[in-house]
Order: structure tokens, then C-alpha cells, then sequence
């Protein structure tokens, strides 16, 4: 005699699908919180070179009116 299987209903997959993408959702945005926080190193990377070289070149201006 065949035990009592209980049939797997659209709704029982809809809702084990929708766990599926529930934690694809918050992956995603753990990625998206790590690529703002790199956006963000590399803005602040950027500024401080950009600082060096108006102060390297404030360096280099000075030494031409000496001359």
C-alpha cells in the first residue's frame, strides 16, 4: 500500500521560489553595499591624489619664479 503523499501544489513551489529570490534579493544587496562602500575608497583615493599633484605643482610654480 502507497503512503499518503501529499501533491506539491503551484502555491507550495510559488512559495518556495519566492524564498529563493527573497535571498538572491538581499545578495544582491549585500554587492551593492560593497561596491558603494569601494565607489566611495576610490573617490576619496582619487581626491588625495589630485591634492598631491595641485600641491606638487604649486611646488614646481614656486621654483620657476625663483629663477
Amino acid at each position: 500500500m502507497m503512503a499518503n503523499k501529499k501533491k506539491t501544489t503551484i502555491e507550495d513551489l510559488s512559495k518556495v521560489m519566492q524564498g529563493g529570490f527573497d535571498k538572491v534579493d538581499g545578495q544582491f544587496a549585500k554587492i551593492d553595499k560593497q561596491f558603494d562602500r569601494v565607489d566611495k575608497q576610490f573617490n576619496e583615493a582619487g581626491r588625495r591624489v589630485d591634492e598631491r599633484f595641485d600641491e606638487m605643482g604649486r611646488i614646481v610654480q614656486k621654483g620657476f619664479e625663483g629663477v
